[in-house]
């Protein structure tokens, strides 16, 4: 079974739309290890792996998401 890479690879606007926070505060939250870090996918470009951001989602309690 193949499964495509595109589904499993998530950009930064897709991101965004995921978990409702903004570019700024994702960059924040990645430095600080409180957000799954990207991976590189070329010289200038970036993705998040799709099961990282289900796993944080997963992990925040109600007072995270506040």
């Amino acid at each position: 079974m193949q499964v495509a890479l595109e589904s499993l690879i998530l950009r930064e606007p897709e991101v965004v739309a995921m978990v409702r926070l903004s570019p700024a505060t994702i960059r924040r939250r990645v430095q600080d290890g409180s957000f799954p870090a990207p991976v590189r996918l070329g010289p200038k470009a970036k993705g998040w792996r799709r099961d990282d951001l289900v796993d944080w989602v997963g992990q925040l309690t109600t007072t995270q998401i506040a």
